[in-house]
């Protein structure tokens, strides 16, 4: 009796789009560590020998060496041949720049800036929210022999910022929970609101006072007072602060500045066509 016998199929070779796919995963994880490459240049304005890359973003010299030189070509990276280091290239200003542009707010509102800079004497931000985190998009510089610590384009958890505080205070507790469940509560210095009650208890303090202070929460020796700018829908749209260092922004000093910064962040909330809370829209 003849049985039946069950054969392996045999082992087709990969189709072309099998190997595609391969290709795209390897691109995707050549775009990943490119990306990784400029986010760690633009940690630190002094830039970074080739061997410390490798050590800041856990690749091999030879990938880092490699990604650079095709960065390099793209001018997303250039490289100091005096002080063999790399540093964040024009094309990655050029870039970025669009994100700036596309809150068309920015340059109205400089002369806020100005006029805040002008009054306290002290450095002038705007910044806004961005996946849950606070980034500065300008900042108008003090003229004092020492100025502010934060750049352009630096980010800091809402929780430990003047600005993010501020925003936050808009928000409703559930929503403030939910961000503080994904992004938790760094601690940056030993200043830092690290438990939730405590920083509900102050987000109450800057919905009646309306401004907020990081007293050295984010880096030691700097003190910034913040309020929020409104848009047509009453909701924040962006935030402007003062800051600078302990030794100018003293405590005393603060209730002054946190007037002043929520009459400008009044104002600018105006000449953008914002609505302040409780106001009524103009018809």
């Amino acid at each position: 009796m003849k049985r039946n016998v069950i054969r392996r199929k045999p082992v087709e070779p990969k189709s072309g789009a099998d190997n595609d796919s391969d290709t795209r995963d390897g691109g995707v994880q050549s775009v990943d560590r490119a990306l990784s490459i400029i986010e760690v240049l633009a940690e630190d304005d002094e830039g970074y020998r080739l061997t410390d890359l490798a050590v800041r973003t856990g690749l091999s010299t030879s990938t880092v060496h490699r990604l650079l030189a095709t960065l390099e070509k793209r001018r997303f990276v250039q490289f100091d041949r005096t002080e063999s280091k790399w540093h964040v290239g024009a094309q990655s200003f050029a870039v970025g720049a669009t994100f700036t542009r596309r809150r068309n707010f920015t340059a109205q509102a400089m002369p806020y800036l100005r006029k805040l800079r002008d009054l306290t004497r002290e450095t002038a931000n705007l910044a806004v929210v961005d996946d849950e985190s606070i980034i500065v998009l300008t900042r108008m510089e003090s003229r004092e022999i020492m100025r502010s610590l934060t750049k352009v384009g630096g980010r800091v958890a809402m929780v430990a910022s003047g600005v993010g505080k501020a925003v936050l205070a808009t928000y409703s507790d559930a929503d403030v929970n939910a961000i503080i469940c994904r992004q938790g509560m760094p601690r940056l210095t030993e200043k830092s609101i690290v438990r939730p009650g405590e920083l509900f208890r102050e987000l109450e303090v800057i919905r009646r006072q309306g401004y907020a202070v990081d007293d050295e929460e984010a880096r030691m020796g700097l003190r910034c007072v913040a309020a929020v700018v409104y848009s047509d829908c009453s909701e924040p749209l962006a935030a402007i602060s003062v800051s600078g260092m302990t030794t100018r922004v003293t405590e005393e000093r603060v209730p002054e500045l946190g007037k002043i910064v929520r009459d400008v962040a009044a104002e600018l909330t105006v000449a953008l066509g914002g609505v302040m809370p409780g106001a009524k829209p103009l018809t």
